[in-house]
């Protein structure tokens, strides 16, 4: 055999070496991970979830309910703190050790000061409780109205024979009457609340591959 043709021999079998070397990395299987795509909940699926509350209507029924309880509970208490407040208030002018007027008075005022402001206070929480966004000086402002007109028609009253079993439990219902008018006027016609629920959706990952 001459050299050509051993130069022509030699170069097919280097050939064919590639040739067997490349297909055998083809088929060599690849052994990676592949991570995978991270899942984003779509905005359409947080949208779903977003549900709006129930509106809040002014003079909805529920609240005013909860505001009578509130007034009353508020004035009873305030009523119960302000007498020992008004006399020892007063003591500080007046012996009251002597039952003088004076600490009667103080007793008074401290009485119908604090059944006042418990009420206010009571109707006022309630109603924000309840959903509603009613101003506090108006709130205020129809409690005291409403007890201005209460004292007046104790006054009116006191001298009949029925006068304080009349007078004050209508001194007491235009007090809270009062306070819960005041608030519902100073209200928004209606209060919308948005809430959002949790959603379902979340990132996930994987992992892919073949070994």
């Amino acid at each position: 055999m001459n050299i050509t043709m051993k130069l022509l021999f030699a170069s097919v079998l280097i050939l064919a070496a590639i040739g067997l070397s490349k297909s055998a990395e083809a088929a060599e299987p690849a052994n990676r991970f592949v991570l995978a795509s991270v899942e984003e909940p779509e905005a359409s699926q947080f949208t779903q979830n977003l549900h709006v509350d129930e509106e809040w209507q002014r003079w909805d029924g529920a609240t005013i309910g909860w505001q009578i309880l509130g007034g009353v509970a508020g004035g009873t208490a305030g009523f119960f703190v302000g007498i020992p407040l008004g006399v020892a208030v007063a003591n500080g002018t007046t012996n009251c050790a002597s039952r003088e007027w004076g600490c009667f008075n103080g007793a008074i005022i401290g009485a119908l000061t604090g059944t006042v402001v418990g009420s206010w206070l009571g109707v006022h929480s309630a109603g924000h409780l309840s959903g509603g966004d009613g101003n506090i000086g108006g709130s205020l402002l129809g409690t005291v109205l409403g007890g201005a007109a209460g004292v007046l028609i104790i006054g009116l009253t006191a001298s009949s024979d029925f006068g304080i079993s009349v007078g004050l439990p209508t001194a007491a219902a235009l007090t809270v009457g009062g306070g819960i008018a005041g608030y519902h006027l100073t209200a928004s016609a209606t209060v919308t609340g948005v809430g959002i629920a949790p959603t379902e959706g979340g990132a996930t990952f994987g992992l892919t591959g073949h070994f």
